[in-house]
């Protein structure tokens, strides 16, 4: 009986722990989503792709997919990247997603050019989160 119960104390001890570590992760990501709320997607973009030496085209703003909470809302861009090589637009993507750990590829269409089988026309949609308030 008592092995038993010191067996329940160390499940709750590591269920405590492990909320703990839970709780500060959220703290971490709410705090991320704060601070992100004044970046403007479309500018975040355009500036990686001056950097990547790509011209996008048909950028637009889109309403982004449901975050299941009412505090955080998702929004989403949709630009076009055409004549491109794919290590230049490996790079684009890469700068995408490591420059801000907000902001994340969510959709992307790739085509080769009829006229140029070496190069590439991109559709992109790239999301973020920030709070609603």
């Amino acid at each position: 009986r008592i092995a038993a119960k010191t067996s329940k104390l160390r499940e709750i001890g590591q269920l405590r722990s492990d909320y703990k570590r839970r709780l500060a992760e959220q703290k971490r990501i709410a705090s991320q989503v704060r601070r992100n709320n004044n970046m403007r997607i479309l500018s975040y973009l355009e500036n990686l792709s001056t950097t990547a030496g790509l011209t996008l085209k048909g950028a637009s703003e889109r309403q982004g997919e449901p975050t299941g909470s009412e505090a955080v809302k998702e929004e989403a861009a949709e630009v076009r990247i055409d004549n491109v090589s794919l290590d230049r637009l490996y790079d684009f993507l890469r700068r995408i997603e490591e420059g801000n750990p907000l902001v994340k590829v969510r959709r992307l269409k790739i085509k080769t050019r009829f006229d140029n089988k070496e190069m590439l026309d991109a559709s992109v949609t790239v999301g973020t989160y920030k709070t609603t308030n």
